[in-house]
């Protein structure tokens, strides 16, 4: 398992009055490291983008077992 998946899955269990703590200490990291923003939204775009091609290739294949019709 790489580092973000276990990172992301750590701020997953976090009760929701860390979480402001944690978006908090990120965006202080993104400023410190001068990281662009538009970098991040390409990444969220690109997360976004590969789920959904996930999910419709699961669709194709349920399609062509016979799993579900058109």
């Amino acid at each position: 398992m790489d580092l973000t998946t276990k990172t992301i899955q750590k701020i997953i269990i976090l009760p929701n009055h860390l979480l402001d703590e944690v978006n908090d200490f990120i965006d202080f990291l993104i400023k410190k490291h001068d990281i662009d923003h538009f970098q991040i939204e390409d990444c969220l775009v690109e997360q976004d983008m590969g789920e959904y091609l996930e999910n419709l290739n699961n669709y194709e294949d349920m399609l062509q077992q016979g799993k579900i019709q058109w």
